[in-house]
């Protein structure tokens, strides 16, 4: 009889080992599941952006190649942002008035 209360209480010990490592497991130590749960999210916005941000380097790197490699982006970016013309061509630059405050000085 004894050996059989020996192997129950083993067995009971053992279950309540195995039912108090499960519970340290799920709320226990340095990230519970909801932790965990929250690691996992954030792991997924971060990687989303990533993705945005590879998207947007790609496109970077094409307008660069362009600007190195194209005649006629390197034109019009010249025209558009430096206001150069060829010869025979005449720029018309439009300025907007800037209502003055007397108040001001």
């Amino acid at each position: 009889m004894s050996e059989k209360v020996s192997r129950r209480s083993s067995w009971a010990l053992a279950a309540l080992g195995i039912v108090l490592a499960a519970h340290f497991w799920i709320w226990g130590g340095a990230y519970d599941l909801e932790d965990i749960g929250e690691l996992r999210t954030a792991r997924s916005l971060v990687a989303a952006r990533v993705d945005s941000l590879g998207a947007a380097l790609d496109s970077v790197r094409t307008w660069a190649d362009s600007l190195q490699h194209d005649p006629e982006v390197i034109e019009r970016v010249a025209r558009e942002r430096h206001a150069f013309i060829r010869p025979g061509e005449q720029l018309f630059l439009f300025v907007e008035d800037v209502a003055t405050d007397e108040s001001e000085p």
